[in-house]
């Protein structure tokens, strides 16, 4: 679970897939909650590297609230929305298009104790993808 520093537009070129939105509640403490408590964590993006920092914020999820897109939809998701995406088990392929927003970092949910950590982003290279969008967009037809 979590949000985006950009604006999100996207357009469902084939497959489904069905957008998650979660409204949280802070909470003081973990032992007083009465659901699944978790921690907000800072990501901050330098070039290919992620930096995850704990936040002293913790939370539970309030309210989800399930959209569902089909092939050839068009939804948005605006930079502050917590959210989750689940993709159908057909091959399902986006085109998105991301406007920044002036937030300096993103934000995610993860377990209460989990540490802070580096990641690096993998990209994949411009044949691969091709290779696999032609292979789902074959699969459709």
């Amino acid at each position: 679970m979590h949000d985006h520093t950009w604006d999100l537009f996207s357009y469902v070129a084939c497959g489904a897939l069905e957008n998650v939105e979660i409204k949280v509640a802070e909470v003081a403490d973990a032992a007083s909650a009465m659901s699944p408590v978790f921690r907000i964590f800072n990501i901050r993006g330098d070039g290919a590297m992620d930096r995850v920092t704990p936040t002293e914020t913790l939370v539970t999820v309030e309210k989800e609230r399930k959209e569902r897109y089909s092939a050839r939809s068009i939804y948005k998701m605006p930079a502050d929305v917590v959210h989750r995406t689940e993709a159908s088990s057909e091959p399902t392929v986006t085109l998105v298009l991301a406007r920044r927003t002036g937030r300096e970092f993103e934000r995610a949910l993860g377990p209460v104790d989990l540490p802070g950590y580096t990641t690096r982003r993998e990209a994949f290279s411009c044949d691969l993808f091709t290779a696999g969008l032609r292979d789902a967009l074959t699969q459709q037809a």
